[in-house]
Parts: structure tokens; C-alpha cells; sequence
């Protein structure tokens, strides 16, 4: 039996590495007049740019060679029936493609914008769906758009959601939907108010106790930017409260098609205190979330449902929310690094998600235009398939070492997704990581300041922020290494002035690597590395985080330490103490970055140690290149 509670089984971690196929194509909502100057009414204009161009099976090839297992395509972007109905044909012949070569398909669906002009046609009703200003106006999507924002709790716009979840069900045979974007709701509507008055009769006090009324018959909904309002908070969680309902109605409605089916969302709930505190209720239908704005604050998350997935903004890793048997149940070590990093190898990593984008298309619909950089650039996407499948063969990953050892990988944020050359640099610093068996994340570099290194790659465009954030490091004594050809050390002098350049270049934990010019590239990888390593604190000090429940099986992440003693600090979630514990050295295993989470064998070396409370520190032997498990 099914639990419908539960994720489908497919989605699990390390198992979804997804590309979106649906944002860049398609020129849906470009407004023209019909017949050319004819000044008739204007009317939206379908163009199927999207599906002509990548309805390809190399590029669904290439795609699968480099690793990935789950796509998105345009199934229903709220046009309507007769507009889109060209679209949906081409989408269920991409959706089937996509099949034959084993990828799995989230079919789009727009639920966050009511286009009028189009969806007038199916639903005539379709203005007493719309969100309503204090005045009674029908609030805009905004963007330009010629689209209304829809009110969570109309009946019609659920029922238009139930229906477009069940033709890309039927149609495309997706294996999830998702939709979205969705913001916070703001709609004033009779409805609205009416929801509200029952909301704060159930949660607050009488009137009387709260707010001196007698009644909270003739109360209304706060205007949006009304902080003073000392119903402000309640209100902002009423309405958010109203999206958690919708999209609970459509899990119900998925599930009852198949128990198979997964439900994703876009979410922005902006940075209103009542939208944040209600992040986990939202998240609680959802088997995958996207939100541009998540809170940190664990106590944000208290009704996040087991088996939710995050995901970043449209550039970004997956990182697992607190649910997954041995995670961390603090989801701020979670989002530590942030969420938005094009790939978090250090961290709770599920897959890349990120925007095929078309480089010089401009417009022009034919396939010869198109130049996808993920599939042609061939160094690249070897670079991506050997990271991913780095990623995948790890499945313990996400009990990773906390380590003072690791090194931050730091960029600008937008820099690696803009600028190819800035792009190859990140990878070719991670792949010089990797290949010396170096921990690290990749974090921006105002994230890097726990870390013993902070490398700065891809630094075209470094804030004053940013430049204040290295300029500390390297006067605290951490290390900081300037790398590669994209601007790191130019632009990191620009924001200093000379002096204080010239000061921090002569500090000795600050180090520079030129750009590999025309060197070869594995030679100049092995010199970052071996740069790196010189930076990293010698005896190195691992934090190592056990599951909460107990300590069970703690698995460190294979790395090559420097000749000399090791400090260990086993750090239990609880305070009970934690008999018997031992240390398993592996001295047999090859410097390489395939040596991780190996099984302890018999002719495994142990070196005994007790835990008598929530810390054991041990010294060991020299222990250069040894991989380290950790079990009780």
C-alpha cells in the first residue's frame, strides 16, 4: 500500500539531477496586433519556439551522457486550452522522447498567473478568481504580464489547476508536476475577509482581550505594507496558509491519479515574518520545494513534512531537508553554504538544477541557432559527469565531515553562470580539489569565513561586500588563495587600494595562482592543489556530525592528511555518552578520489577509544593517506 504522506520511491537523494528544459524557449507572452497594423484587439501570439527547437533527440542524449535523470517541459504556462493546444501535442512527443532514454519528465504547469485575454476563451468566469486590492481592483501579475494574480481560495482557479494536473497526467505520462511560481497572496476579495474573521476566531483570543473590539465581525484584512497593524502577522500567515490549502487540494488530487506522482513548487514568500515562520507549512504537501527566499531559522521549520526536497533558484543545488534517516535536524547546517551555488559538492548534494539557456538565438526559431552550452562544450560536460557521478556513488554523502580542514571554493554569485571562462575556472579548481582528495564547498564569498582556505575563483564582478569579506580573512590569518584567469586577483585589487593590496599579498597565509595561460591543464590543477594544501592547518581538525537519533554509523569523507599527528573532535547531536567507540584506519587504500566510503575490513588497523560525553578528542599516528571510518 502506497502511503500518500510519503514521497514516491523514485525520488530519493543523489537520484534526481535535473535540467530545466522549460523556461528559455518559449516566447508565449509576446503581445502583437492581429493583422499586422490592423488596430483590432490585441491578442496573445503562441509561438512554439520551445518546442520546435529542442525537441531533439541529441540534445535529450547529450543530456542523458552528462548525467541527467529529470527534466521539465512546458505543459500548461495558463493560456488555455485553445491556445496551447499545438504546444501540448509537441510536449507529449518531447515527454515521450524523454522516456525512451530513461528520463524522467515534471511537467510545468503555470499556476501563478491568470493570462486573461487568453484564458477568457475556456473560463468566462475568470475575473472572480482574481486576487482583489483593499479597493476592490483585480491585482496584476506584474512583470508587464497581461495576466491576473489568482486568490488561492477560489473554487474556479482550483478546479483550473485540477484540470491542468490531469491532462499533463494523461497527456505527457509525467512522472511529477511542477508549478509555480507562486507568491505570497495578498487578495482582499470577500472570500479573503470573510476566511479571515473565521482564521482569528480560531487562533487569537476574544476581541475583547485582543484588540478591545466586541466582534470580529466587521474586522478587515491589513493592507500589505501595514507593519503597525497589530494584525499584520496573522494576516501575512492567513495568507500563506491559503497557498499551503491549494496545494494540499492538488496532492490530494495527484495522488488519487497515482500514488507515483511527485509534487514540485516554485516558491518566493518574500521576507514578511509571517511568511517565513509559515515556510514549513507550506512545504508540508510538497514532495519538492524551489524557494528564492527560504528561512535559515530552524524554528521556521517546524512543519516541513519528512521527505521534502529544497532546491535553490534557477541555478542551484538540491540540498535534503530534515527528514532523511541520520540528516542533521538543524536545516540550518542544511543551507549553510546557501542554496543558491550552481553545485555544493561539500554539502547535502541531491543534483544539479539548472536553465538550459540559448547562446545567440535571438529570436530565431531554427535548431541551427541554438547552442546549448551544457551539451556542445565537451570539457565542460565531462566536467559536470565526472562531479555528478562523484556525488552519486557517495551515498552516506550527506553525513559529511564538518571540517575546519575544508576549503571554501568562493565566487560571485551570477559570475559562473555568465561568463564561460569564469565557468571553467570554478571547474578546474574543483577538479583540482577532487583529484587531491581535498574537502571542500562552494560557497560566495561572504559564506566563506568558517573555512581554513577560501579560494576565490571567478571573481569578475566582486562586490565591495565581497572584497571586505577576503580582505578579513587574510588579515585573521585564514588562508586565502587568489586563483585562476577571470579577474580574481584584478578585481580584488581594484576594491583595495594599493597599499592594502600589496599588504595582504605579503601575508603568509595569503597565496597567489596566475592563470593557466598556456599551461597544461592537469599541471596547473596539481599546483592549486598542492597551494591549497599548503594552506590547510597542519595537525587538521575534523568536526564530525553523527546522525541525531544516535550515533550509529559516522562515515568521514576519504581525504589524504599531511604527514604528523591528526586531531578528531566527535561531535554527538545528544548529550548521552557513547560507549565503545572506535576508530578504523584504513592504511591501504590508493591517494585517489574514488577512495571513499570504503568498508572497514578485517585487516583493518583499529585504534580504541572511549566516548565519555558529547566530545572525544584522540590524537593519532601519522596518518598520510589514509581513509577514515568512524563507527560504534
Amino acid at each position: 500500500m502506497l502511503d500518500p504522506s510519503s514521497p514516491p520511491a523514485w525520488l530519493r537523494p543523489l537520484s534526481l539531477r535535473f535540467v530545466d528544459l522549460s523556461r528559455e524557449y518559449l516566447g508565449a507572452s509576446a503581445r502583437r496586433l492581429r493583422g499586422g497594423d490592423d488596430p483590432g484587439p490585441r491578442t496573445l501570439q503562441w509561438r512554439r519556439a520551445w518546442s520546435d527547437v529542442v525537441h531533439s533527440r541529441r540534445t535529450l542524449e547529450g543530456l542523458k551522457d552528462a548525467g541527467v535523470t529529470a527534466v521539465a517541459l512546458h505543459c500548461d504556462e495558463g493560456f488555455g486550452r485553445v491556445a496551447q493546444a499545438d504546444d501540448l501535442r509537441h510536449a507529449a512527443q518531447f515527454a515521450a522522447a524523454c522516456r525512451d532514454l530513461g528520463l524522467r519528465v515534471f511537467a510545468r504547469i503555470e499556476g501563478a498567473a491568470l493570462y486573461h485575454e487568453a484564458l477568457l476563451v475556456d473560463r468566462p468566469g475568470l475575473a472572480a478568481w482574481a486576487q482583489r486590492t483593499p479597493e476592490g481592483r483585480i491585482v496584476p501579475a506584474g512583470g508587464g504580464r497581461p495576466a491576473w494574480r489568482p486568490c488561492y481560495r477560489s473554487q474556479g482557479y482550483l478546479e483550473l489547476l485540477r484540470d491542468s494536473v490531469s491532462v499533463a497526467c494523461e497527456r505527457l505520462q509525467a512522472d511529477g508536476i511542477l508549478l509555480g511560481p507562486f507568491g505570497p497572496q495578498a487578495c482582499h476579495c470577500e472570500r479573503c475577509q470573510q476566511g479571515f474573521r473565521r482564521w482569528l476566531t480560531g487562533r487569537l483570543q476574544t476581541p475583547e482581550n485582543s484588540l478591545g473590539l466586541s466582534t470580529w465581525e466587521h474586522v478587515r484584512l491589513p493592507e500589505a505594507d501595514d507593519d503597525a497593524d497589530p494584525l499584520s502577522y496573522e494576516a501575512a500567515h492567513f495568507q500563506v496558509h491559503a497557498l499551503r490549502s491549494a496545494l494540499a487540494e492538488l496532492r490530494i488530487h495527484l495522488r488519487s491519479i497515482s500514488g507515483h506522482l511527485a509534487l514540485w513548487a516554485e516558491l518566493d514568500l518574500g521576507a514578511a515574518e509571517g511568511s517565513r515562520t509559515a515556510f514549513g507549512e507550506v512545504c508540508a504537501p510538497l514532495d519538492v520545494v524551489t524557494c528564492a527566499s527560504a528561512p535559515t531559522e530552524p524554528d521556521a521549520w517546524p512543519a516541513a513534512r519528512a521527505g521534502c526536497y529544497l532546491a535553490g533558484s534557477a541555478s542551484s543545488t538540491f540540498v535534503h531537508l530534515p527528514a532523511c534517516p541520520g540528516h542533521p535536524t538543524d536545516p540550518s547546517a542544511s543551507l549553510g553554504a546557501g542554496v543558491r551555488e550552481p553545485m555544493t559538492l561539500g554539502g547535502h548534494v541531491l543534483a544539479h538544477h539548472g536553465a538550459l539557456r540559448c547562446e545567440g538565438c535571438g529570436g530565431n526559431d531554427s535548431p541551427d541557432a541554438l547552442r546549448l552550452r551544457f551539451v556542445a562544450d565537451a570539457s565542460l560536460r565531462e566536467a559536470w559527469r565526472e562531479l555528478l557521478d562523484f556525488a552519486a556513488r557517495h551515498e552516506h554523502y550527506h553525513h559529511r565531515a564538518e571540517s575546519l580542514a575544508e576549503v571554501a571554493l568562493a565566487f560571485s554569485e551570477g559570475d559562473v553562470a555568465a561568463d564561460p571562462q569564469q565557468r571553467r575556472e570554478v571547474l578546474a579548481a574543483q577538479q583540482a580539489l577532487l583529484e587531491a582528495a581535498i574537502p571542500f564547498d562552494v560557497v560566495p564569498v561572504t559564506g566563506a569565513g568558517r573555512y581554513a582556505v577560501t579560494v576565490l575563483a571567478g571573481q569578475a564582478r566582486m562586490t565591495d561586500e565581497e572584497a571586505r569579506t577576503a580582505s578579513s580573512l587574510a588579515a585573521g590569518g585564514r588562508g586565502l588563495l587568489l586563483a585562476g584567469a577571470a579577474g580574481s586577483c584584478d578585481e580584488y585589487g581594484r576594491r583595495r587600494a594599493p597599499a592594502a593590496f600589496a599588504a595582504d599579498l605579503a601575508r603568509p597565509g595569503v597565496r597567489r595562482v596566475p592563470s593557466a595561460g598556456e599551461q597544461p591543464e592537469k599541471p596547473w590543477r596539481q599546483h592549486l592543489a598542492a597551494v591549497a594544501r599548503e594552506l590547510l592547518p597542519d595537525p587538521p581538525v575534523v568536526h564530525v556530525t553523527g546522525p541525531p537519533q544516535s550515533l550509529g554509523r559516522v562515515w568521514l569523507r576519504a581525504f589524504r592528511l599531511p604527514t604528523g599527528q591528526a586531531t578528531f573532535h566527535l561531535l554527538a547531536r545528544d548529550a548521552a555518552p557513547v560507549e565503545g567507540l572506535r576508530l578504523h584506519v584504513r592504511a591501504d587504500l590508493a591517494p585517489s578520489r574514488h577512495a571513499a566510503w570504503h568498508q572497514p575490513g578485517a585487516s583493518d588497523s583499529l585504534l580504541d577509544c572511549t566516548v565519555d560525553g558529547p566530545t572525544v578528542v584522540t590524537a593519532l599516528p601519522p596518518l598520510a593517506g589514509y581513509a577514515l571510518v568512524i563507527t560504534s
